[in-house]
C-alpha cells in the first residue's frame, strides 16, 4: 500500500519550483536532445537514494529518457563511483515510464547510493544512454 501511495506522483504536474540554479547551463542543451527539462537531483530515503526530477518539455525527443534498454546511471564525480538505478523485485527499476510521454509533467527516476557515497552539496552526472547531464550540485 505504502507503494501505491509512492508512485501515485510518479508524474506529476509541474510543482510552482524553480529550477536548480545548477541546471540553468545545461537547460537548452538538455531540452533540445532529450525533450527534458531537469529539475533536481535531491538526497533521498535516509541518504540512500538519490532522486532526479525532470519536467518533460518535448514528448517524442523524451522518449530515450524512457527506454529501459538505454543504460541509465549516476556518476559521483568525486570518486568516479557509478550508481545504477535502483530496483525492487517486485515492482521493477525504480522510475518513471511511460509510453506516451506527457509535456508539462514531472518525472524521476531513483538512483540507489550504495554505501552513501554521494553527499548533498556533491557534484554528479547523470547519464542517459549516449546523453550526460555534468556538473550537476546534488541538494
Amino acid at each position: 500500500m505504502a507503494v501505491f501511495v509512492f508512485c501515485q506522483g510518479c508524474a506529476a504536474e509541474q510543482a510552482n519550483r524553480p529550477v536548480g540554479t545548477e541546471f540553468q547551463a545545461h537547460e537548452a542543451g538538455v531540452g533540445e536532445k532529450l525533450g527534458i527539462k531537469p529539475i533536481d537531483v535531491l538526497l533521498t530515503a535516509a541518504g540512500t537514494m538519490l532522486e532526479f526530477r525532470y519536467l518533460v518539455v518535448n514528448p517524442e525527443r523524451s522518449h530515450p529518457v524512457f527506454d529501459q534498454k538505454n543504460k541509465t546511471y549516476l556518476v559521483d564525480q568525486a570518486s568516479g563511483t557509478s550508481l545504477g538505478v535502483s530496483s525492487d523485485t517486485k515492482f521493477g527499476p525504480l522510475r518513471s515510464s511511460s509510453r506516451d510521454p506527457v509535456a508539462g509533467k514531472e518525472y524521476f527516476i531513483l538512483f540507489a547510493n550504495q554505501g552513501r557515497v554521494v553527499k548533498r552539496g556533491g557534484k554528479v552526472t547523470i547519464v542517459i544512454g549516449d546523453y550526460k547531464i555534468e556538473h550537476v550540485t546534488v541538494e
